[in-house]
């Protein structure tokens, strides 16, 4: 590591001092200077943009500190021809003189043709926009496979995006959302051949974008042009594979992993459908995500994403779809909580379990938006949506409690059985409405959300203690809790000058929460529940209405954009119902009444040094509302070692945020460095409140305290060096406090945790590379007890690379070592995971056959670390090892009447300028 970080400090450092020389001319057309000309520095021979400036009121440039090399300046004005030429710098003289540069009026010559080659990179204002034929690529390569070789760009293993340091969100082709939800469907199936430029570019959040309401947010989307003449085809694949594990002490069992992806894409329409079908924890598609580490999941999915641009004022979209997920998880864990006893020193509870579980989840989803915007001053948003989910599942656990001594508490033996329907439903309609040019802007949102759920829980438990009589409990629990929301906002935007506005915003929410719960025992052993137990039942009602008033004063002029206001936010909530008191052994009616009235001022400030160069401070209040299972007085005894219920008493908490953002991105050379500091601070906070007694029962509920604030930061650096080779890195740090009460006592729990992160990236025709090492520090103390104090340190190294050779072979791995300390005996192995995958393209590339091998060392394991109040807890999860598959897929794409899945020239690497012959 020390002396990777030696040989980038010498290299940057070259970089650095030999960048002496200054390019300097004049743009004029004869007569006249012109200003605001695109100037662009590009490196021979790759055609790799290295700076980009403008000529000021004079029609004078200056490109400064220039490194030595060959290099070739283009200059764009609107009306004029192109300038380009080719140059040589030496290193040694202080300025290079281009002296006066007369610009030619934009004439096309009758019968001229455009050759050379193309352009790499353009900045076009705020937006960077790439060409895909100035990269050499595999003649069947899809959009993530260019991606990879963008200056600027990350694509980590699992398909998710960065550019320039930001997480891309979205992906649009030709200005239009594709699954907007997960934009990798776009990435791995559209082909490269269609596409006619790759921009990145910041907007607006889509409330700002609908409102004119400045919400403080932006987010990073990548648009896809299509080529004239290839807006209208189909494009998709169909994977099958096949496989088994490697033999194990559960013996083999087939793996298989089936995908589908049919789109249909017209000039103003697109349908997709999509489906997959897998047991190898894999799985993704629209709005479903499905698989993961934990676990065995055997799971599937199947839908239609759609949308119709019937005209330029009405668009519909829509979608549907069905998943469902089997997953069986094995368990075991560590547990330590941190007590004083009766003569406040220092102790322990220990708890060790084991469990397995079973749960299988079936869910429909659907929705549909639609767009009319009859002119440029009015949008209507309409968006109503649905959902059924149907859930079963099956534990059980054994595990036993030990005192500080580590002498047997209690053990206990559990089952649990559930089974739970529910139905979701909601429409949202916004209307906006600007007024001219002024500035000034109406909004109107109505919202409805309901959910109905109905179900029931079997539990069973033996439990055996040191100093009780032993206990067996066996209930069933029947419930239905139904939910309906109500919303409605107006916002309204008054402009006061040129550069400032008055902002005004009233919401009004009102949420109806109803939970009944019927427990019944099994009290003679016939398995027969007709005993009602009165004190794990209830009837329980919370009506809860939350109200902002919004008053602000925004001034945005090219330089900052500065906000300043306040927020009013009267709150009540009505809770009616019945409860058990520990303290009187009793049922008791309860009508608890609150109202809360919170006010809090906000502030947000963005200055910019220059387009892609600002910093932003936020400071915001919000009110958070108790959820229903923390009110719920309901006891809930489905672990009798720790008996959780709600206290309808809470009141809602109030955090207080800042947030700092400071972002330097040089668009020329893709070259980023963004920081952050975040921070907030909570009064009556929700937190957990526990009892424990003699026997290691819990009795667990909830209380408000204040104390609570958490603290981080984060710099990242992007930094190219050339179009193959980029340095990635990003630093996080945080701390936090909380706060938990135990046994009366308060605990105190400060943590802290730093995360560097390194990686490099290479990209070339014939391979990908790439490396990134995580180190982990994590820190916790805890002023109730000395022995919850813990120090843990991860490391996190990963290589992956794609080789691709001749024969139309592909060559793909991936290796990850992982390895901890400061973890108890049996949780901190190290692990090393390698996958392969060696795959040939037949049939005129449009069929793939493929071999991988998954977890080759069977090596993998899933340890999870977690510290929460005034416990800590280390798990051990089994996950998916070993297993090799075999798998073809067949791809179509089919454009403006042809196929273009053969083997048509997909052009060299960029270098050079477009030039006229005659």
């Amino acid at each position: 590591m020390k002396k990777l970080l030696l040989a980038l400090t010498i290299l940057l450092f070259g970089i650095c001092a030999s960048a002496q020389t200054s390019i300097t001319g004049i743009l004029t057309d004869g007569d006249e200077p012109l200003s605001l000309a695109d100037i662009m520095l590009h490196k021979m021979p790759d055609t790799v943009l290295i700076k980009g400036v403008s000529t000021d009121d004079n029609g004078a440039f200056a490109i400064k500190d220039v490194a030595k090399g060959t290099y070739m300046i283009k200059i764009s004005y609107v009306g004029y021809d192109d300038f380009s030429k080719k140059i040589y710098i030496d290193g040694v003289a202080k300025e290079f003189k281009l002296g006066n540069i007369v610009m030619k009026s934009g004439i096309m010559l009758a019968g001229a043709r455009v050759t050379g080659k193309a352009t790499a990179v353009t900045i076009k204002g705020d937006t960077v926009e790439y060409n895909p034929n100035a990269y050499k690529l595999q003649d069947n390569a899809v959009i993530e496979d260019l991606l990879k070789k963008l200056p600027g760009v990350e694509v980590d293993k699992d398909g998710s995006i960065k550019a320039g340091g930001k997480e891309v969100s979205k992906v649009l082709l030709g200005g239009k959302e594709f699954f907007a939800n997960d934009p990798t469907l776009a990435t791995k199936n559209v082909p490269v051949k269609i596409v006619e430029k790759v921009q990145v570019l910041d907007r607006k959040s889509e409330q700002e974008r609908l409102t004119g309401i400045s919400d403080g947010e932006e987010e990073t989307v990548i648009n896809l042009e299509i080529k004239k003449g290839q807006q209208q085809g189909w494009m998709g694949n169909i994977t099958s594979g096949l496989g088994r594990d490697v033999k194990n002490e559960t013996g083999n069992k087939i793996r298989f992993d089936e995908n589908a992806f049919v789109n249909r894409l017209t000039s103003n329409s697109r349908f997709t459908f999509i489906s997959n079908f897998s047991n190898t924890n894999t799985g993704r598609g629209g709005r479903n995500t499905f698989g993961g580490t934990s676990g065995n999941t055997t799971a599937g999915m199947g839908g239609i994403d759609l949308a119709t641009f019937a005209t330029d004022k009405l668009t519909v979209e829509g979608s549907g779809y069905f998943t469902y997920r089997n997953t069986n998880v094995e368990r075991s864990s560590n547990t330590e909580t941190f007590l004083r006893d009766n003569l406040q020193q220092d102790s322990s509870i220990y708890t060790n379990g084991t469990s397995l579980s079973n749960s299988y989840n079936r869910n429909f989803n659907t929705n549909v938006r639609l767009t009319y915007k009859p002119n440029d001053f009015n949008t209507i948003i309409f968006r109503p949506q649905g959902s059924h989910s149907h859930s079963d599942s099956y534990n059980t656990s054994y595990s036993e409690t030990l005192d500080a001594n580590l002498d047997m508490i209690n053990t206990s033996d559990q089952r649990n059985r559930s089974e739970n329907k529910t139905t979701s439903y909601g429409a949202e309609l916004n209307y906006s409405h600007k007024f001219g040019t002024s500035g000034r802007n109406l909004s109107f949102e109505l919202q409805f959300n309901g959910s109905d759920t109905k179900g029931y829980r079997k539990s069973y438990s033996e439990i055996k203690y040191r100093s009780k009589p032993d206990s067996v409990i066996d209930q069933l629990s029947n419930n239905t809790n139904k939910s309906t929301t109500y919303r409605f906002q107006t916002s309204y935007i008054e402009p006061l000058s040129k550069n400032n506005f008055l902002q005004f915003r009233y919401s009004y929410r009102a949420n109806n929460r109803d939970q009944k719960t019927l427990t019944y025992e099994d009290l003679d052993g016939d398995e027969i529940y007709d005993d009602l137990n009165d004190k794990n039942s209830n009837n329980y009602d919370n009506k809860y209405i939350n109200q902002q008033i919004h008053l602000s004063f925004r001034r945005t002029t090219d330089k900052y954009d500065f906000q300043i206001g306040a927020n009013l936010n009267p709150q009540s909530s009505h809770s009616t119902g019945e409860r058990y008191s520990y303290e009187t052994g009793k049922i008791e009616p309860f009508d608890q009444k609150r109202n809360v009235t919170n006010f809090g001022p906000m502030a947000r400030i963005q200055y910019n040094f220059t387009k892609s160069h600002n910093v932003r401070v936020d400071y915001r209040t919000r009110t958070g509302q108790p959820s229903l299972s923390q009110l719920d007085p309901w006891i809930d005894m489905s672990n009798p070692l720790i008996i959780s219920y709600g206290n309808p008493d809470l009141k809602p908490s109030f955090t207080h945020s800042l947030n700092i953002v400071y972002n330097l991105n040089n668009r020329s050379t893709m070259r980023t460095l963004m920081a952050g500091l975040r921070g907030s601070m909570t009064q009556n906070s929700i937190v957990s409140n526990s009892i424990f007694d003699k026997a290691g029962i819990q009795r667990r509920t909830y209380d408000n305290a204040n104390g609570v604030w958490n603290l981080n930061g984060n710099v990242i650096v992007n930094f190219p060096i050339n179009a193959t080779f980029q340095i990635n890195s990003s630093s996080f740090a945080s701390m936090s406090q909380n706060v938990s009460l135990a046994n009366g006592d308060k605990n105190t729990t400060k943590y802290s945790m730093l995360m560097p992160n390194l990686g490099v990236q290479f990209s070339a025709l014939f391979m990908d590379l790439g490396v990134r090492g995580t180190i982990t520090f994590t820190n916790t103390k805890n002023s109730l007890s000395a022995q919850g104090n813990r120090n843990v340190r991860d490391h996190d190294i990963n290589a992956w690379t794609t080789v691709y050779l001749p024969l139309n072979f592909t060559f793909t791995s991936d290796i990850s070592y992982k390895t901890g300390s400061g973890y108890s005996a049996g949780y901190d192995a190290s692990q090393v995971v390698w996958n392969a995958t060696v795959e040939k393209s037949i049939m005129n590339n449009k069929g793939t056959i493929k071999f991988s091998v998954n977890d080759i060392l069977r090596d993998k394991k899933n340890i999870t670390y977690s510290s929460i109040d005034n416990t800590i807890q280390q798990t051990l999860t089994n996950t998916l090892n070993c297993y090799f598959m075999v798998s073809f897929t067949y791809r179509f794409n089919v454009f403006g009447g042809q196929s273009i899945s053969g083997n048509s020239p997909m052009g060299g690497p960029g270098g050079g300028m477009m030039r006229i012959r005659r």
